[in-house]
């Protein structure tokens, strides 16, 4: 069977689970690495190791972005610039089934309706192509065939039951905007359709900020309020304590009172549904007038107590400093139940207070206090905070939870950023390279966030932070990622640690257990003449690239980072004797690097898994050498 993916056949994605063949077809920017990496998003999920070699670390950080792959087959290809396939293309496919002794039981192919029809004709014809000439007589079993040739198929497979093409247009700012929502789809997917629906409504891409469209503006509002509520902790030390405990109180007596006033109403209505037609002397006779008085009385009696303690709440509220004048005391004391519920709402649905507490409130209570004699206090604050940032961080990394942490950091950096600004307008340009920097990085790789916490951490230099980012960097930074050259870290970790000599900071980095461990391993393993790799964990100047270092096979990291995502230049220095444990390994581009097929390929063929991913004939060489079964076997070049 061919399946087709396109908007009216989603459950295609599920035989993909059980597929032993991905072919891939669409031309650049057609979607085909979003798909990819999807599954491999999904592959991480079940707790599967897998290798990721990219021709360069631009894509080394796409693929941070949208860890992605095939879930569970054994072999895909992608074919890029949706051209037929050659013969010595269908003669490569056909001989990994016979390798793998694949059993083809399926002689029926079925073409399902394609993405247009202005290009079915063309479609069809290049099918046809795949008919005869790569299956003859017979056919694959769940041969699976994604056709994503624009932007708008490549949409409908993520958006298929939200936007429907012929029925909703895009401008080029609204495709602009769809475009970066495309990672929060990829984290959507994975909850389930009813966020993606609404998350992905018309009405989402007509603001900036969509995350309002989840769900109803009441629990938007609640999440802002503790979100907020936490912000101006950070700097509590500038404001009066008390207005935030009062805030919460009077916050839950909202609720209290807007719960009450919806039961008695409720009550109400029943009580009239019940005995309001009743004849008064009908009533009377079976006693019910002194039932519905000493109900009416009970009601009004509780419409009076709501009444009283809603003007206490107005009040309450009022004398808050940081809502002062924001609320008016209501006059009437007659004031129904109606009425009151529809303030209480106002209250509720007033989403710009929490904006007035942070952008106003602070900064003027801050303005207004001598910075110099509590800036201890708060900077203590903060060091709390950035502590509670790495440690999500480095769950995120180390425990598969970087989807559920992701939310929660960046609502952490936006309200750092906002304490950050209120320290620079009290402290003149000193804190402005922090106003500059783009916070979303941090969330993108660590490239700039190492430099840029150790420029924060050199400005307040308490002795906690030190000692907390020694561990933390040396386990976390140096053995996941390669992006630095060690030089330009040195500059700034040389005035935290007031170290004058570059090698005391090595000789620190090779007292640590783990980096012993690491470097004690690796030169183990190491071929006799693998002399460039040595040189790097002995030399005692520090002016080396820590690309060389190829953390991307060692066993530690490999159980602490379970997908690894590697330049293809970092392989030329590979030898055959380093284990690499991982379950799959996938290659993009893989003529990027040809001239270390041969090498790799020793390395992989021992591996259960192999997902091969290139638009060039060289992937397919690699696939004949890591995973024949039978390493005697002569097969078609």
């Amino acid at each position: 069977m061919i399946y087709t993916l396109d908007k009216y056949q989603t459950a295609g994605l599920e035989v993909i689970e059980n597929s032993s063949l991905l072919v891939l077809h669409g031309n650049k920017s057609s979607g085909k690495s979003y798909l990819l990496r999807y599954y491999i998003y999904k592959l991480w999920k079940q707790g599967k190791k897998a290798l990721v070699i990219v021709p360069d670390k631009e894509k080394a950080n796409l693929f941070q972005k949208h860890l992605g792959a095939f879930d569970l087959i054994k072999y895909s290809i992608i074919l890029d610039k949706n051209e037929n396939l050659s013969q010595k293309n269908i003669a490569k496919i056909r001989s990994l089934y016979k390798e793998e002794k694949i059993e083809i039981t399926k002689k029926d192919l079925k073409i399902n309706k394609l993405f247009y029809d202005k290009i079915s004709n063309k479609l069809n014809k290049h099918f046809g192509i795949l008919n005869k000439k790569l299956l003859g007589e017979q056919s694959f079993n769940d041969l699976i065939i994604i056709n994503s040739f624009d932007k708008r198929a490549f949409e409908n497979i993520y958006f298929n039951q939200i936007i429907e093409p012929e029925k909703f247009t895009f401008d080029l700012d609204e495709y602009k905007i769809l475009k970066g929502h495309i990672k929060n789809a990829f984290e959507l997917q994975t909850k389930g359709k009813n966020d993606i629906d609404i998350y992905f409504s018309k009405k989402a891409y007509q603001g900036n900020n969509p995350e309002k469209s989840w769900n109803n503006i009441k629990t938007w509002i609640e999440n802002s309020r503790i979100q907020t509520l936490k912000a101006i902790q950070y700097i509590s030390g500038f404001l009066q304590e008390q207005s935030f405990i009062q805030f919460e109180i009077q916050w839950n007596k909202i609720k209290e009172i807007t719960e009450k006033a919806e039961n008695i109403i409720t009550e109400i209505a029943k009580f009239n549904l019940i005995y309001e037609d009743f004849d008064p002397d009908q009533s009377a006779f079976f006693g019910l007038d002194k039932q519905v008085k000493q109900k009416k009385e009970e009601y009004q009696l509780a419409l009076q107590k709501i009444r009283i303690e809603y003007k206490d709440l107005i009040n309450k509220l009022s004398s808050i400093a940081l809502l002062k004048n924001h609320y008016t005391i209501p006059d009437s004391e007659e004031e129904d139940l109606q009425s009151i519920l529809i303030s209480l709402q106002k209250i509720v649905d007033d989403t710009e207070i929490f904006e007035k507490i942070i952008q106003n409130s602070i900064k003027k209570e801050l303005k207004s206090m001598n910075f110099r004699n509590i800036k201890n206090e708060s900077l203590d604050l903060l060091q709390q905070e950035l502590t509670s940032l790495f440690a999500l961080l480095n769950n995120g990394f180390a425990v598969k939870q970087w989807e559920d942490n992701a939310f929660s950091i960046n609502k952490q950096l936006i309200f750092l950023e906002n304490l950050l600004h209120d320290l620079n307008l009290l402290e003149g340009q000193k804190y402005n390279f922090l106003l500059n920097f783009e916070w979303n990085k941090f969330l993108n790789g660590l490239d700039d966030k190492s430099l840029y916490i150790i420029k924060i951490l050199n400005i307040y230099q308490p002795k906690n932070w030190v000692i907390f980012f020694k561990n933390w960097f040396v386990q976390n930074l140096i053995f996941k990622y390669k992006h630095y050259l060690i030089d330009d870290l040195d500059k700034e970790l040389l005035k935290i640690y007031q170290i004058n000599e570059k090698n005391q900071y090595l000789e620190y980095i090779k007292s640590s257990k783990i980096w012993q461990n690491k470097r004690e391993i690796l030169l183990n393993n190491l071929n006799e003449n693998s002399t460039q790799i040595k040189k790097i964990f002995s030399q005692t100047n520090l002016e080396v690239n820590i690309n060389d270092i190829n953390e991307e096979n060692d066993e530690f990291l490999s159980t602490f980072f379970p997908i690894q995502i590697v330049p293809a230049d970092s392989f030329k220095n590979l030898q055959e004797n380093i284990s690499l444990n991982y379950d799959v390994a996938v290659f993009e581009n893989a003529d990027e690097y040809k001239n270390e097929f041969e090498e790799i390929s020793r390395m992989i063929k021992n591996k259960k898994k192999l997902i091969a991913i290139d638009d060039s004939d060289n992937i397919l060489k690699i696939n004949r050498i890591s995973i024949n079964l039978d390493p005697n076997s002569k097969v078609d070049q």
